[in-house]
Formats: C-alpha cells, sequence, structure tokens
C-alpha cells in the first residue's frame, strides 16, 4: 500500500492534484489545449462527484460524455459532465492517478477542482486536527 500525506493551509482541505485530458472514445485532444494543468483542488466530503470550472474543462478541451443527473444545495439538476484524469499528489512523491472521473461544470468560488466521494472512494482517507490529510491507497 502507498501513502500521500498532505499538509493543507488554514481550515480548508486543500490537496495538489493535476488534472488532465481523457478520452473516453478514443478522438485525439484538439489542437492548441493543454494536456494537463496543476490545479488548486478540494477535498469536499460532501460532493458526490468532482467539479471544475467552466474555463478549466475549456483550457483541457474536455470531452463531454453527456449529462448527468445531480442533487445541489438548491436542488436537483441536469449538467453536462465531461470525462477526465486526475492524479492526486505532487512530484517528487507518489501520486495516485484516476481516470474516467466524471467532472461537471461549477462555479466553485476559488477553487479550480473539486473532489467529492466518486474519486474518494479509491482510497483511505484520514483527516487530523493538524491540517494533514493521508490518502493510502493500494499499490
Amino acid at each position: 500500500m502507498a501513502e500521500i500525506l498532505f499538509r493543507y493551509p488554514g481550515n480548508q482541505p486543500l490537496i495538489p492534484a493535476v488534472i488532465r485530458y481523457h478520452s473516453w472514445n478514443g478522438s485525439v485532444q484538439a489542437a492548441g489545449r493543454a494536456s494537463e494543468l496543476k490545479v488548486r483542488t478540494l477535498v469536499d466530503t460532501g460532493a458526490t462527484h468532482a467539479a471544475a470550472t467552466p474555463e478549466l474543462i475549456a483550457k483541457l478541451g474536455l470531452e463531454s460524455c453527456g449529462q448527468l443527473s445531480h442533487a445541489t444545495a438548491v436542488g436537483k439538476s441536469m449538467a453536462e459532465c465531461y470525462m477526465a484524469k486526475i492524479g492526486l499528489g505532487e512530484a517528487p512523491g507518489p501520486e495516485m492517478e484516476l481516470a474516467n472521473v466524471v467532472v461537471a461544470p461549477a462555479d466553485l468560488q476559488g477553487f479550480d477542482l473539486i473532489i467529492g466521494r466518486e474519486v474518494m472512494k479509491y482510497a483511505t482517507w484520514t483527516f487530523y486536527p493538524d491540517n494533514r490529510i493521508s490518502m493510502v491507497f493500494d499499490a
């Protein structure tokens, strides 16, 4: 088993992450698009799925994979969803990369990416009171 340990500032569980272009239907990424971007990522234990800003989705040229029904604080709605790879961790340490992550666009109020339970289910997470997060996953 491998462990990634994060330290985050303040009271918000922020972790280093990279979001990458991912083709779910075999198509090639459009020219002029970024293949990956380091992003400001918030771990949201109340979120069911990952969400990214529309600007981030456009920079990567992520492909739509249809619509997703999701619940928010103001009710249920349908949203276009996109396929991405998400790498959690930071060089030179270990990184856990997840492919086929469904990402919905959202206004994230200062964050680039939110990861929810869909991503969190692949690891055992421990949140410590001294602003550390441990993520343990099978290697």
